[in-house]
């Protein structure tokens, strides 16, 4: 009798700890699954700064986007009165002297640092009141004329000013490696509606779409040759990697924030970024800017 209780004693604890173990391992299980969901929800998010130029005020917002999304362009505009220019001459680039569609909406930035240094760089229409630029060009700004159309000393669309610039946290201006491809973009609201009267480009998200060896153009206000107006070229992109993509389209220095757009369409696939000797870069239209460029656009 001694010996059944003893075994049946034995019995209890040996299934008491093996529902223990297995208590813990669901329990573990189960955290590993919610430390990966959480991982995985925090990957679609991006946190952004919302910097306004009147008060110099930051506003750090957390957005999240969706992957892949399936709305994988913005909506284009071009006035009636503004006629389309698809094809401009060969893979070379040439002055723009008209104002015709693209090159009506691409806009010359003229840019005041907080220490008052004036420089310039490119921007781009994307809705009536929203232009796109890159990060490093606007990022310490005090205050940035936007000019559409740009030609000479004409302003046929006018001129307007920027009243908020909106970057990723994740941007470092002291980084001058590729890495920072993947941040260097900035979104700019505009204190009137001046894209109902020069048009604005449409932004294609490029996350899931193959661009490599598209024809592509880039227009912009290159400073290498004293052009006083926008300047453009054609030609390929060679590489294209999840963040940024290399292009043999010839770029000069202020041509920085000037839109890379496919040549069949004209949506806007990368934000010129940098350039050298051998290769110029893009930071590509992808998940996170596009959803925060498309966020901004809904607002209004």
């Amino acid at each position: 009798m001694k010996k059944v209780f003893c075994l049946f004693l034995i019995f209890i604890l040996l299934l008491n700890c093996i529902l223990t173990v297995c208590n813990y391992t669901y329990a573990f299980d189960n955290t590993k699954n919610e430390k990966s969901n959480e991982n995985d929800t925090q990957e679609n998010y991006i946190t952004i700064t919302d910097k306004d130029l009147n008060t110099q005020k930051e506003v750090i917002k957390e957005i999240q986007y969706e992957k892949s999304t399936n709305i994988t362009s913005t909506k284009g505009y071009i006035p009636n009165e503004i006629n389309p220019c698809t094809v401009f001459g060969d893979d070379t680039r040439k002055g723009i002297t008209n104002t015709s569609f693209p090159f009506s909406t691409i806009c010359y930035l003229q840019i005041t640092s907080k220490d008052g240094v004036a420089s310039h760089a490119t921007g781009f229409m994307i809705d009536s009141n929203v232009c796109m630029t890159v990060a490093h060009a606007v990022k310490n700004a005090q205050s940035i004329k936007v000019i559409p159309g740009k030609n000479a000393d004409s302003e046929p669309f006018g001129s307007t000013w920027a009243t908020n610039v909106v970057t990723s946290t994740s941007f470092n201006p002291n980084d001058d490696s590729i890495k920072r491809l993947k941040h260097d973009w900035a979104v700019l609201k505009l204190s009137d509606r001046i894209g109902n009267n020069c048009g604005w480009m449409a932004l294609r998200n490029t996350s899931a779409l193959d661009i490599l060896n598209n024809s592509v153009g880039c227009s912009g206000y290159d400073d290498a040759k004293k052009w006083k107006a926008q300047t453009c070229g054609y030609g390929k992109i060679t590489f294209s990697y999840s963040n940024y993509f290399y292009h043999n389209v010839d770029i000069g220095p202020g041509d920085s924030g000037a839109p890379v757009f496919l040549k069949s369409d004209n949506s806007v696939v990368g934000i010129q970024s940098q350039e050298n000797s051998n290769v110029n870069l893009a930071c590509k239209i992808c998940d996170e800017n596009f959803s925060v460029a498309k966020r901004i656009i809904d607002e209004d």
